[in-house]
């Protein structure tokens, strides 16, 4: 770590900022609608992938019945 000496103080100008173009937010970011419909047609996907992987951790651990969980 270097330490400034006393009397040899440099005051450190900021690196000035790039500047970034605006951002067109009507391409970028989908409407309600559309991640709704995203969100439909996802959902049976990782629900099925969920539910496999839990089964496969039961049986690895042994614990897999072979029954629905239906409250018991």
């Amino acid at each position: 770590m270097q330490r400034a000496r006393p009397g040899s103080a440099q005051a450190a100008a900021p690196p000035p900022a790039a500047a970034q173009p605006p951002r067109d937010t009507k391409h970028t970011a989908p409407g309600q609608r559309d991640l709704d419909e995203l969100a439909r047609r996802l959902y049976g996907p990782i629900s099925r992938r969920l539910r496999a992987e839990l089964r496969a951790d039961r049986e690895r651990s042994g614990r897999f019945t072979g029954r629905s969980s239906g409250g018991r």
